[in-house]
């Protein structure tokens, strides 16, 4: 401390007593305050309870979870109260389940749980003699008796191998038409020209003998029609109609240039009308 700092205080002093001041020390730091928090305990009952199905054939196998709670107090007292009301729990839990499972089959556990969790709800209260409450909520789940399980095995062995059946054949046709969509998109870039047909086979033989055959195809196809319209030709000249004929030939010779086929002539026609016409 400086030696201005000692004056002031010297003065400070001296001035207070003969004031009758003194100088009181601080007030202590009030105590932390401690705020109770909800604790809470988490149970998985022991035992299933076995709950009548519908026909009273078999049981439904319930097993329940249990959450615990407390607003005020210790972990300790929690579990205290637990124990007092646990046997309380289990009635309470049978009594609220055990007519729901009558109106459901043995063999449908599903729609059972969800009805007895409905039933639960959000739980409810225990009140001990101190007037605190313990709160509880549970939930159950189901399970089919075992020898209903062992019956249904073969069912869903069945059911599995279906599915994955189903599922194999929706996978392959769907493979098939995406294949068949881009060996379309192929061929009508292509066609079948004799230069794609000799070019297929540098590629892939299959694709060669594909496109082979489809020229194949295409070529017989166009010999047939032209048989028909020359056949129509023959048959207009032999009774005079000869525009009608002149226009089957022009198709004629049109369609067999656009297939590369050797074309023929109105000519021809007319040579082979007046052979048919001297043997008769």
């Amino acid at each position: 401390m400086t030696e201005d700092g000692k004056r002031r205080g010297f003065w400070r002093k001296l001035w207070d007593r003969l004031t009758g001041r003194t100088h009181q020390p601080p007030p202590p730091p009030p105590p932390p305050t401690v705020v109770s928090m909800e604790v809470i305990e988490h149970r998985e009952a022991g035992e299933p309870l076995l709950i009548p199905s519908r026909g009273e054939g078999f049981n439904f196998s319930v097993r329940y979870h249990v959450v615990w709670s407390l607003s005020q107090g210790t972990q300790e007292d929690l579990l205290k109260r637990i124990e007092w009301h646990e046997k309380n729990l289990r009635h309470d839990v049978l009594e609220r389940i055990w007519p729901i499972g009558r109106e459901f089959y043995p063999h449908d556990p599903y729609s059972a749980e969800l009805k007895m969790n409905d039933r639960l709800g959000d739980g409810w209260c225990y009140e001990t003699a101190d007037r605190v409450k313990v709160r509880c909520e549970v939930k159950v789940r189901v399970n089919s008796d075992v020898r209903i399980g062992d019956k249904q095995v073969s069912y869903y062995e069945q059911l599995v191998a279906m599915d994955c059946d189903h599922m194999l054949k929706l996978r392959h046709m769907e493979n098939i038409r995406c294949e068949l969509k881009g060996w379309q998109e192929v061929v009508e870039e292509f066609g079948s020209a004799i230069t794609v047909v000799h070019a297929a086979r540098l590629v892939d033989p299959e694709v060669a003998v594909v496109f082979a055959n489809l020229s194949e195809e295409r070529k017989r196809s166009a010999a047939d029609l032209v048989n028909v319209l020359h056949a129509a030709t023959r048959d207009h000249l032999q009774v005079g109609l000869y525009e009608f004929a002149n226009a089957y030939d022009l198709a004629v010779r049109s369609f067999m240039q656009q297939q590369g086929l050797s074309t023929g002539t109105l000519a021809d026609a007319f040579e082979a009308n007046a052979q048919n016409s001297t043997q008769d």
